[in-house]
């Protein structure tokens, strides 16, 4: 076992190579280095030249002073460290909106640029909100942008011109508190299909309201987490149902919700909102109308997603348009998305549509070809 490592580390230049001896037992430094610090399995050397290339090899000690051979080496840049800075964070919720205006300090020297993270208190690995290319000291989260209801954390760092960057330091708290700008929303929030763009019903808050709604917002995020998975916020306002036109993944738990802006300006709240479960999603075909392509004797189509087969349906008509045979080529079983038909002369229309276990599609437009 070894007893201990000798290691030569020196800085690359143009002209000449510089090597510092450094015995790692001891961590005494034959040359200039000013300080080694052993730490295990890892040395420390301090100072380097920031943006400077060095050269390292390895060597390990054993009892009597035996050695093994150099290691190859391995060549390194020498970047800027971390710096430690406080930015001085500073944030103000928006009141009843959901949005905030956030400030920092900038740090001394050239910056070029920010990055903004924030995270939902307990979730630091999640972000709810990401920003990588922020060029001031100042940042406002929009009304498109709002968070739900929360407490959350504000994290700012700087990077600077000369490669280096700050610590993220000591996170800001935020706090969505946002009350109903109107009385609480009570009009009524259904699921409908549960396929992976499951769609929901509501009931027209006019009722409950005296403005009509000029438009919706829509808010889903995993069970448990505020960060969204899907937000759409110009639904309009005669709308009763939507369904999601991103397909959400299976076995999932999920939270939305719904909040109305209104004609004269007013607006509800997001409210509690309400779970639904997707399970194994069946993708429901049924709304889906497939495109044929026939050029001569070769059909063709783009496959659809959830199908487990193509039903494909021809007939001959003659030159009047009038219909000769019915079903000259019929094949309810296909599932690839080409097909030769093998038709003598003459001239055809063909329908084409999908089946799989959400059901099947609409029949395609009639095409109209001939061979």
């Amino acid at each position: 076992m070894a007893t201990g490592y000798n290691i030569w580390l020196g800085e690359k230049t143009p002209s000449a190579t510089r090597f510092e001896r450094i015995n790692v037992v001891s961590g005494h430094t034959e040359t200039s280095i000013s300080s080694a610090q052993l730490l295990p399995w890892r040395l420390q050397v301090d100072p380097l030249t920031d943006h400077a290339s060095y050269r390292v090899w390895v060597q390990a000690v054993f009892p009597f002073e035996s050695t093994t051979d150099w290691s190859a080496n391995r060549d390194f840049l020498k970047l800027p460290d971390e710096f430690q800075t406080s930015l001085g964070l500073s944030v103000s919720p928006t009141q009843d909106t959901g949005s905030a205006f956030i400030q920092w300090g900038a740090p001394s020297g050239q910056v070029e640029r920010y990055e903004l993270f924030i995270n939902e208190v307990g979730h630091r690995a999640t972000p709810v909100y990401h920003r990588t290319d922020l060029n001031s000291t100042e940042h406002r989260i929009e009304a498109n942008e709002a968070l739900p209801e929360g407490e959350y954390e504000v994290w700012v760092r700087a990077f600077m011109a000369d490669g280096s960057r700050s610590r993220w330091g000591n996170p800001a708290p935020l706090t969505i508190d946002i009350p109903d700008v109107r009385s609480a929303m009570n009009f009524s929030l259904f699921t409908g299909s549960q396929d992976s763009t499951p769609e929901f019903y509501w009931s027209d808050p006019a009722l409950n309201y005296p403005a009509p709604a000029s438009r919706y917002e829509i808010y889903i995020s995993v069970e448990g987490s505020s960060a969204p998975v899907y937000r759409r916020s110009e639904i309009p306002g005669e709308t009763r149902m939507y369904e999601v036109d991103t397909p959400l993944a299976g076995n999932t738990s999920y939270h939305i919700w719904l909040r109305v802006f209104f004609t004269d300006g007013s607006r509800t709240g997001w409210g509690q909102g309400r779970t639904f479960t997707l399970g194994n999603v069946v993708d429901d075909l049924g709304h889906i109308v497939p495109q044929l392509t026939v050029d001569g004797n070769t059909a063709s189509w783009a496959a659809i997603s959830g199908a487990a087969s193509y039903e494909l349906w021809v007939n001959r008509y003659g030159t009047d348009g009038s219909l000769l045979q019915s079903r000259v080529f019929h094949n309810a079983a296909l599932t690839t998305t080409t097909q030769t038909l093998l038709l003598s002369p003459g001239t055809f229309r063909g329908w084409l549509r999908a089946m799989g276990p959400g059901g099947a599609t609409q029949w395609s437009p009639a095409v109209n070809f001939t061979v």
